[in-house]
C-alpha cells in the first residue's frame, strides 16, 4: 500500500529530523520494543536513509495512514486513511469539543487545547501562578485551573506564538514519554521553566492516556500519540519566525572536573550527554588539564565532590592555585557539586564552594538550584538561599539524579552565551 496523497500530512517533508524522530518511534516500537504490526522499518526508504528521516517523509506518511486503517478496521476500508478522518477520530477518543467541518488546524488546537487544559487541573496554586508569570497571560482572574485555562484559550486565538508555546510544552512531554528526553526546540528561558512546570501534570496525563490505550487496541496505541506528535509538529512549523526565540546556547561548552570514586565523572558524563543535544561539549580531567584548554571556553562547567569536612578533591587542590578571577572574567560559569547528606550534613558539598570563592567574582555564574529536596545541616555552597550550582547526592538520592540533571541542563542552556 503506497503512501495517498493527503494535504493533511505534505508539511512533513518541511519538518525536521528531531520531530519526525520522535513520530518514527512512536510508529516502529511499543514501550521501547518493535511494533508486531509496523512496516516502516520494512520499507526501502527506512533501510536506505534512517536517521536522516526527512528524505522518507513519504514512507512514515504512509506507515500512519495505515495503523489509522487499522483503527477503522483496514480490511473493510481497503486501505490507510487520510489524516483528516484519523484526527477527527482521536479527537472523539479523547472526547475533545470540536467542529468536524473546521480546519485540520482548527482541530488540532482544540486538541492541544484540551491536553494542556486536563494537565493544569492538576497543578497547584503557585504552579498555575508561575506558567501564568512565565506565559505573559494578561487578565488572569484568580489562579485557579478554570481561570488560567480561560486565559491560555483565549491568548491562543489571538497569538500564534501562544499556540507555538504549547505544542512546544506538549512535544516536549511526548518526546520523553518515547525518547526519555525531551526536545531541544527553540525556547527562551521563561518556556523553559515553562516546560518544566508542565513535566508532571503533563506526565500524569500521557501515562494515564498511555494505559487507556493499552485497553483501547493496539492501533490507538499507535494513532492516538502520532496524532498528537503531528499536531504539534505542524503548529511548530507554523509558527510566526519572527515570534520564535532562538537564544539556545550556541557557543561550545567545556566542562572541568576532577574525580577519584568516579561518581562525579559518571555525573559530568551524564550532563554532557544532554548538553550535547543543543550544543558541543568538551569533557577536561583537571588531572590533565592546563589552564589554556579553560582559556579557550566562554562557556564552563566546574565540577567537584567533597571529601572530609568539606575539602575539595585532590586534582582540583592543585589546578586551582594555577586560575585567578581573571581567567573567567566575562565568561558565563557554573558549578556542580556531590556530597554525602547523611553523613556529612555539616558539610554537604562544600568541595565546589572553594572554586566557587576563588573564581565567581569576575564570571557570570548561572545555574543556582533551590535546595528544596535535600536533607542537610549546613553547606557553603548555599549563598543568599540557593545553592551556587546542582548539587547531587549520588550516596542517599540516587535516584533523584538523573531528574535533577535534566532540569538543570534545560535551565542553563538558555543562559550560556
Amino acid at each position: 500500500m503506497a503512501y495517498q496523497n493527503d494535504t493533511g500530512l505534505d508539511f512533513l517533508s518541511q519538518c525536521d529530523n528531531e520531530l519526525l524522530g520522535v513520530l518514527v518511534e512512536i510508529l516502529t516500537k511499543d514501550k521501547g520494543e518493535e511494533r508486531f504490526t509496523e512496516t516502516l522499518t520494512l520499507s526501502n526508504g527506512y533501510k536506505t536513509y534512517h536517521p536522516d528521516h526527512v528524505k522518507y517523509w513519504r514512507d512514515i506518511a504512509e506507515s500512519y495512514q495505515r495503523f489509522g486503517g487499522n483503527t477503522f478496521v483496514n480490511m473493510v476500508r481497503g486501505g490507510g486513511v487520510l489524516y483528516r478522518e484519523i484526527l477527527c477520530d482521536v479527537c472523539d477518543k479523547l472526547k475533545v469539543n470540536y467542529n468536524r467541518d473546521a480546519s485540520i488546524d482548527f482541530i488540532e488546537i482544540n486538541l492541544l487545547s484540551k491536553i494542556l487544559t486536563d494537565s493544569l487541573a492538576k497543578m497547584t496554586t503557585e504552579q498555575l501562578k508561575e506558567i501564568s508569570n512565565d506565559l505573559g497571560l494578561k487578565n488572569v482572574t484568580s489562579f485557579t485551573p478554570q481561570a488560567v485555562t480561560i486565559a491560555i484559550q483565549g491568548a491562543m486565538k489571538l497569538s500564534g506564538f501562544m499556540v507555538y508555546q504549547t505544542a512546544v510544552i506538549i512535544a516536549n512531554m511526548i518526546a520523553r514519554a518515547v525518547l526519555g528526553h525531551g526536545l531541544s526546540l527553540a525556547t527562551n528561558a521563561a518556556l523553559t521553566r515553562v516546560i518544566g512546570v508542565f513535566l508532571g501534570p503533563i506526565g500524569w496525563i500521557i501515562t494515564a492516556l498511555w494505559t487507556a490505550l493499552d485497553i483501547a487496541g493496539p492501533a490507538y496505541r499507535v494513532t492516538i500519540p502520532a496524532t498528537i506528535q503531528i499536531a504539534c509538529m505542524r503548529q511548530i512549523m507554523n509558527a510566526p519566525k519572527e515570534e520564535v526565540p532562538n537564544d539556545v546556547c550556541k557557543k561550545p561548552i567545556g566542562i572541568f572536573y576532577g574525580s577519584d570514586g568516579g561518581d562525579t565523572e559518571k555525573v559530568v558524563e551524564q550532563i554532557a550527554e544532554e548538553l550535547r543535544e543543543y550544543v558541543d561539549v568538551k569533557i577536561f580531567n583537571v588531572a590533565q588539564a592546563s589552564k589554556n584548554d579553560l582559556r579557550r571556553y566562554e562557556n564552563l562547567i566546574f565540577a567537584s565532590p567533597t571529601y572530609g569536612e568539606g575539602d575539595l578533591q585532590s586534582d582540583w587542590e592543585d589546578f586551582l592555585p594555577k586560575l585567578s578571577a581573571s581567567d573567567v572574567a566575562g565568561k558565563t560559569i557554573a558549578f556542580v557539586g556531590l556530597g554525602d547528606q547523611d553523613s556529612y550534613g555539616e558539610t554537604f558539598c562544600e568541595g565546589v564552594s572553594h572554586i566557587y570563592a576563588k573564581l565567581a567574582s569576575s564570571a557570570k555564574v548561572i545555574g543556582q538550584t533551590s535546595t528544596d529536596g535535600y536533607n542537610f545541616e549546613s553547606s557553603k555552597s548555599v549563598v543568599r538561599g540557593k545553592f551556587i550550582g546542582l548539587m547531587i547526592d549520588e550516596v542517599n538520592q540516587d535516584d533523584q539524579t538523573e531528574k535533577r540533571i535534566a532540569a538543570w541542563v534545560e535551565d542553563v542552556v538558555y543562559k550560556f552565551n
